[in-house]
């Protein structure tokens, strides 16, 4: 009996020695932690709370400060220069040195991508989709994350572009547009960001993207690797239907193609009457400006053409059928077949607009195929 008494007094020692000494443990840890954050020793807190984890203490008291400690080390990298991705790694590194907290790991993974994706929607698409392709590269097994971030990226692309539409009203692009300053529109996108921040948004979903201007809508778009501005009427989803400008830019090098159409807009097409004015150089300037019909986007019916090339100016017919030139004459010459599609006797001179077989091919649609006096 005596025996029995004293194994159960041992037995209730024991376990209050053990009581005591986890929590002097975890109290111990905490006094090393305090001097380690003060000396901002970092990689020191980790290892030490890493083998407090191993070593048998009480895990559900680690677990906050293990956290706490990598926000603590996550401020200090941001706060001395470091990048988003020197955070991204240590938030991952704690999924993996600590799996019990995984999802919080994922989760500051999530936070700190889609905060560095805010913070650069600030700045320019190539910055952010620089950022884009670096953090899905550098976590490509990361699945979770790799989605969280496409969906981040695309909503801060989203805002770059609304911002530079917002920018191009502030640099005159309505005012000049409905005073007829082509060149001046012109101009004002050339100076803009908008250009290359496009680049990046071909099949991008919710395009086009808009901006409101009192009762109209500046909206851009790409369609057929063009960029395209649009400034009028629309309906439901910033969808063109009323008058309206579209604004096509392209440049490249010396050569360029601009082109500024009015027109009645119908279900996101051109469907009626329209002006268009052309700045175009392939080699040498052209200004022309188009006006007609147009049926679903396609020329349609007779549209006189102005054109000024090399100091004349000069006016054209030109017919289309489904958005085909229909060309008066056809001929053929060392360069292979060609079609003229208009001619003028103005200046006592006779000009023609020639086609070769591959652009009478092309329907003629968003854009038209420029013409080129020979």
């Amino acid at each position: 009996m005596n025996c029995r008494k004293l194994i159960a007094t041992l037995l209730a020692v024991m376990l209050l020695v053990s009581g005591c000494s986890s929590k002097m443990s975890i109290e111990k840890i905490d006094k090393q932690a305090e001097q380690l954050l003060s000396e901002n020793k970092y990689e020191e807190l980790i290892n030490l709370y890493e083998e407090a984890w191993n070593g048998g203490a009480d895990k559900e008291a680690l677990k906050t400060r293990i956290q706490d400690g990598y926000q603590a080390y996550a401020n200090y990298l941001i706060a001395n220069d470091g990048s988003p991705m020197d955070v991204l790694h240590k938030y991952d590194e704690l999924g993996k040195r600590f799996p019990d907290l995984a999802e919080f790991s994922q989760n500051m993974l999530a936070t700190v991508a889609e905060y560095a994706m805010n913070q650069l929607a600030e700045g320019s698409a190539l910055n952010l989709a620089s950022l884009y392709q670096q953090i899905t590269k550098e976590f490509e097994d990361n699945a979770p994350l790799c989605a969280y971030m496409k969906n981040a990226y695309e909503t801060s692309l989203r805002n770059i572009i609304a911002k530079d539409l917002n920018a191009l009203i502030d640099a005159g692009l309505t005012v000049n547009l409905t005073s007829n300053q082509f060149e001046k529109t012109f101009e004002v996108i050339k100076q803009s960001d908008i250009l290359l921040d496009l680049l990046f948004c071909e099949g991008l979903e919710g395009m086009p993207i808009a901006v409101q201007h009192n009762q109209y809508i500046v909206a851009a778009d790409i369609r057929d690797t063009f960029p395209v501005i649009y400034y009028g009427e629309y309906t439901g989803e910033n969808t063109r239907n009323g008058i309206g400008y579209q604004v096509v830019y392209s440049e490249s090098g010396t050569q360029y193609i601009n082109t500024i159409t009015y027109a009645q807009f119908e279900n996101d097409m051109v469907n009626g009457s329209f002006i268009e004015v052309a700045s175009l150089n392939f080699g040498y300037p052209i200004r022309y400006t188009l006006n007609g019909q147009m049926k679903d986007n396609k020329y349609d019916g007779t549209c006189k053409l102005q054109a000024a090339a090399n100091g004349s100016i000069l006016n054209f017919e030109l017919t289309f059928d489904d958005g085909y030139l229909v060309p008066l004459e056809s001929g053929e010459d060392e360069n292979g077949k060609y079609y003229v599609a208009a001619t003028s006797n103005e200046g006592g001179s006779v000009t023609g607009i020639r086609y070769d077989q591959s652009m009478m091919d092309i329907q003629h649609g968003l854009f038209p195929e420029y013409m080129f006096p020979y």
